[in-house]
């Protein structure tokens, strides 16, 4: 099974914080989501001493009038060889260039390449799971790869608010997807709507 979607051991959230927990591969990496304008950061979202075992992943639950333009949120993954593999499985892509080093190198990268649609998925991982979360929807999203992504490397995604609109019920985020060693693997940017009818799931749930 991939590690994308593998088994950790996930920190219980503080029943007053909006971000989300979510499981990642060994020790949990911490998303950081901030909004500039109201100078908050939400330090007390950490590994806390009560942990569960197995528990699915609980999304942000950021409404539209929660936020503003200028929030940002990131998260950090290794990618994995077997991210790649069970990818290429899903989607059916297995092209030589996705699944095999040697052909990659032949075709002058380093090894195996990253899928777009791979760096996509995180994308949407970012705004289903951070910012907004449980009330979103993704309407569009486009994306210019700059460099290409290796597994075992550690990508940084990130999204800032550039746009915010009441009259679209709707936000647009600018997306970078970077390696810390080689910089901006990925940029674009993602339309995000809201869902109606979250607040009265999440309370019956």
């Amino acid at each position: 099974m991939s590690s994308f979607l593998n088994k950790a051991t996930v920190p219980l959230r503080p029943r007053s914080c909006p971000c989300p927990r979510w499981i990642e591969r060994g020790p949990p990496r911490w998303a950081r989501c901030r909004s500039r304008s109201m100078n908050r950061e939400f330090g007390h979202c950490r590994p806390q001493s009560q942990e569960r075992t197995m528990a699915p992943p609980l999304p942000a639950t950021w409404t539209l009038q929660q936020i503003a333009e200028g929030q940002d949120c990131a998260f950090e993954v290794d990618i994995a060889d077997t991210d790649l593999d069970c990818f290429g499985d899903l989607s059916g892509d297995l092209n030589p260039l996705h699944v095999n080093d040697q052909f990659a190198r032949s075709r002058g990268f380093e090894r195996r390449v990253v899928h777009g649609a791979f760096l996509a998925g995180l994308v949407s991982r970012l705004v289903g799971m951070h910012l907004p979360g449980l009330n979103c929807l993704i309407h569009d999203m486009r994306l210019k790869f700059h460099l290409p992504a290796y597994p075992g490397e550690r990508l940084v995604v990130r999204g800032i608010v550039d746009q915010r609109s009441e009259a679209a019920g709707a936000i647009v985020m600018r997306i970078e997807i970077s390696v810390h060693a080689r910089g901006v693997v990925a940029s674009g940017k993602v339309t995000v709507g809201f869902t109606k009818g979250a607040e009265q799931w999440q309370t019956s749930t």
